[in-house]
């Protein structure tokens, strides 16, 4: 109806979503930082100013700028359906506004020291899923989804089942490594269907704010964001020898292209190249 508020029609909007998504963790958390700032403004009246007013406000909150193009996104599906249902008219401002550019695919990654010290200044309940983060590349949604049922200590093996994984692909089982075996063997567990992260007794939906919180204690920049921790998985499995073929089904990624990102990092990437350097004929050659 003309005149619905932006927080009037969220739950509705999350219920449709949850129906037709696979990736239904999410949404809920955009549409939460999204409700905070859009949350009393009558749908028919959000302009590209407001959407821009957003994102400055996230900037000098220091979200970063990648985060801010999937945020934009979530609150343009979000109006179309709006749009769909006749709670408002017109164009969708998210979509009239300019995306920020992405880099050139090379992610920022931990080093040792920085992931040791992000570690330490983290809260207790916190330290785990970091720790679960860098060492299988988990997105967040799947850290946290995972149940005991999809840990087997005994084989030493993780699953991300395949309702926690990012759109449409398939689950994934990734080796445990010792540092990520102790930990978790000193966690309490209960039945299989328990999650394996808690916080007070109770499963963890988001750890963003003792992240960023943790962040700032180790001394990092905004640039680090609990994605960075899949990044620094992929990273240090490629400088520490590892194939991409391989990786590229550690991490999910449906397209070799996505996980060639991190071939830069290889120890013998750019030696190997050297046999390509000289005339033809290997006249030139080493």
């Amino acid at each position: 109806m003309p005149g619905e508020q932006f927080k009037g029609v969220v739950a509705e909007f999350l219920l449709h979503h949850q129906l037709y998504s696979e990736d239904v963790r999410t949404m809920p958390s955009q549409m939460r930082i999204l409700g905070r700032h859009f949350g009393d403004l009558p749908l028919n009246q959000i302009t590209v100013l407001d959407v821009e007013r957003f994102f400055r406000a996230r900037l000098a909150e220091g979200i970063a700028r990648p985060t801010l193009n999937r945020q934009a996104s979530a609150l343009s599906v979000f109006l179309e359906w709006c749009t769909a249902r006749g709670y408002r008219s017109g164009p969708n401002p998210a979509l009239l506004v300019k995306r920020f550019r992405e880099g050139d695919g090379r992610d920022r990654y931990l080093t040792p020291d920085e992931a040791a010290r992000l570690q330490l200044a983290a809260p207790a309940h916190a330290r785990p899923v970091i720790l679960a983060a860098l060492h299988t590349g988990g997105r967040l949604s799947e850290v946290l989804g995972l149940q005991w049922q999809h840990v087997d200590l005994l084989a030493r093996v993780v699953t991300f089942a395949r309702k926690n994984t990012k759109g449409k692909m398939r689950r994934r089982h990734l080796p445990i490594s010792e540092q990520l075996h102790a930990c978790l063997r000193g966690l309490p567990s209960g039945s299989l269907e328990d999650p394996v992260f808690t916080w007070r007794g109770s499963a963890m939906h988001d750890i963003r704010s003792s992240f960023e919180t943790a962040r700032e204690r180790a001394g990092l920049g905004a640039d680090v964001t609990f994605h960075t921790l899949r990044h620094t998985f992929g990273s240090w499995y490629v400088m520490n020898g590892g194939g991409l073929r391989v990786l590229q089904k550690l991490m999910g990624h449906r397209s070799i292209k996505t996980t060639e990102r991190y071939s830069h990092l290889s120890p013998e990437h750019i030696l190997a190249s050297v046999r390509f350097i000289g005339p033809p004929g290997g006249s030139g050659r080493t």
